[in-house]
Protein backbone atom coordinates (compact mmCIF):
# COMPACT_ATOMS: atom_id res chain seq x y z
CA UNK A 1 0.00 0.00 0.00
CA UNK A 2 1.04 3.55 -0.93
CA UNK A 3 0.57 6.25 1.46
CA UNK A 4 0.37 9.72 1.07
CA UNK A 5 3.26 12.12 1.34
CA UNK A 6 3.90 14.12 4.02
CA UNK A 7 2.77 17.49 4.06
CA UNK A 8 4.86 20.44 3.87
CA UNK A 9 4.25 23.98 4.98
CA UNK A 10 3.59 25.39 1.44
CA UNK A 11 0.22 26.09 -0.10
CA UNK A 12 -0.05 22.15 -1.07
CA UNK A 13 -0.54 21.65 2.74
CA UNK A 14 -4.56 22.01 2.71
CA UNK A 15 -4.47 19.11 -0.42
CA UNK A 16 -1.73 16.76 1.10
CA UNK A 17 -3.83 16.55 4.25
CA UNK A 18 -6.93 16.46 2.94
CA UNK A 19 -5.29 12.83 1.11
CA UNK A 20 -3.87 12.12 4.31
CA UNK A 21 -7.35 12.24 6.08
CA UNK A 22 -8.77 10.09 3.64
CA UNK A 23 -6.23 7.08 3.74
CA UNK A 24 -6.81 7.48 7.63
CA UNK A 25 -10.83 6.89 7.31
CA UNK A 26 -9.94 4.29 5.33
CA UNK A 27 -7.49 2.62 8.01
CA UNK A 28 -9.59 3.65 11.01
CA UNK A 29 -13.53 4.18 9.72
CA UNK A 30 -14.62 4.58 12.95
CA UNK A 31 -13.43 7.78 12.86
CA UNK A 32 -15.68 8.71 9.88
CA UNK A 33 -18.40 10.60 12.06
CA UNK A 34 -15.59 12.75 13.69
CA UNK A 35 -15.57 16.57 12.09
CA UNK A 36 -13.17 16.70 9.68
CA UNK A 37 -11.22 20.25 10.95
CA UNK A 38 -10.64 17.72 14.13
CA UNK A 39 -8.92 15.16 12.28
CA UNK A 40 -7.28 17.13 10.62
CA UNK A 41 -6.00 19.27 13.08
CA UNK A 42 -4.89 15.69 14.67
CA UNK A 43 -3.21 13.90 11.79
CA UNK A 44 -0.96 17.45 11.54
CA UNK A 45 -0.04 17.18 15.40
CA UNK A 46 0.68 13.45 14.54
CA UNK A 47 2.80 14.19 11.71
CA UNK A 48 5.24 16.75 13.45
CA UNK A 49 5.53 14.12 15.95
CA UNK A 50 6.61 11.49 13.94
CA UNK A 51 9.64 12.37 11.76
CA UNK A 52 9.95 10.18 8.81
CA UNK A 53 13.57 9.82 8.85
CA UNK A 54 13.03 7.62 11.91
CA UNK A 55 9.78 5.99 10.95
CA UNK A 56 10.50 4.84 7.65
CA UNK A 57 7.99 2.54 6.26
CA UNK A 58 6.09 2.66 9.36
CA UNK A 59 5.55 6.57 9.23
CA UNK A 60 1.83 6.38 8.09
CA UNK A 61 1.03 3.84 10.57
CA UNK A 62 2.59 5.59 13.49
CA UNK A 63 0.97 9.16 12.43
CA UNK A 64 -2.71 7.56 12.14
CA UNK A 65 -2.23 5.30 15.85
CA UNK A 66 -1.38 8.71 17.43
CA UNK A 67 -4.12 10.61 15.63
CA UNK A 68 -6.28 8.25 16.50
CA UNK A 69 -5.04 8.48 20.16
CA UNK A 70 -5.48 12.25 20.14
CA UNK A 71 -8.95 12.13 19.07
CA UNK A 72 -10.16 9.32 21.48
CA UNK A 73 -8.23 11.46 24.10
CA UNK A 74 -10.46 14.83 23.21
CA UNK A 75 -13.63 16.14 24.38
CA UNK A 76 -16.17 13.54 22.87
CA UNK A 77 -14.04 10.60 22.84
CA UNK A 78 -14.66 9.06 25.81
CA UNK A 79 -16.10 5.93 24.24
CA UNK A 80 -12.86 5.03 22.59
CA UNK A 81 -11.02 5.11 25.89
CA UNK A 82 -9.90 2.37 27.56
CA UNK A 83 -9.21 2.49 31.93
CA UNK A 84 -7.20 5.55 32.47
CA UNK A 85 -5.73 8.00 29.84
CA UNK A 86 -4.82 5.75 27.74
CA UNK A 87 -6.66 4.15 24.34
CA UNK A 88 -6.05 1.06 22.25
CA UNK A 89 -4.56 3.42 19.70
CA UNK A 90 -1.81 4.85 22.09
CA UNK A 91 -0.99 1.08 23.02
CA UNK A 92 -0.35 0.51 18.87
CA UNK A 93 1.52 3.59 18.95
CA UNK A 94 3.88 2.31 21.73
CA UNK A 95 4.16 -0.97 19.79
CA UNK A 96 5.44 0.86 16.98
CA UNK A 97 7.75 3.07 19.12
CA UNK A 98 9.52 0.05 19.99
CA UNK A 99 10.03 -0.95 16.82
CA UNK A 100 11.06 2.31 15.17
CA UNK A 101 13.62 2.85 18.12
CA UNK A 102 15.48 -0.67 18.45
CA UNK A 103 18.30 -1.35 17.00
CA UNK A 104 21.48 -0.35 16.07
CA UNK A 105 21.40 3.20 14.28
CA UNK A 106 23.84 6.35 12.90
CA UNK A 107 22.39 9.75 12.80
CA UNK A 108 22.11 11.05 9.71
CA UNK A 109 21.38 7.60 7.81
CA UNK A 110 18.89 5.63 6.98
Amino acid sequence: MTFPAVPTTSAEDTATLLTWDAAFIFAFPEFAGTPQAIRITHLRTALLRTPSDVWGDLLASGVYALAAHLIAMSPGGEAMRLAGETTIYQKERNRLNRIVASGFRIAGLP
